[in-house]
């Protein structure tokens, strides 16, 4: 079952990786970043429905922070007035 667990956070936290990725590439671009939040949207409720035990409850947290931590940055980026 542990190795299940890891798998699946850490398939989260690659999707999430990815995205901030995405991000650093189109920053300044002006893209459009509803597809970004909806993406967030979608990593934040696959983290919020995993069921892993109480070992992995941390790991599960952090991913948590993680995903609004991105979510923060999209949130400024998109705040940010064009230069």
């Amino acid at each position: 079952m542990t190795g299940r667990c890891d798998r699946k956070v850490l398939r989260i936290y690659g999707e999430l990786r990815l995205l901030e990725d995405e991000m650093a590439n189109a920053r300044g671009s002006g893209r459009d970043m509803r597809e970004v939040i909806a993406r967030l949207d979608r990593l934040e409720e696959q983290a919020n429905h995993l069921r892993v035990p109480v070992t992995y409850a941390s790991m599960l947290y952090m991913l948590r922070n993680h995903i609004d931590l991105v979510r923060e940055g999209v949130r400024k980026q998109v705040e940010k007035p064009a230069e």
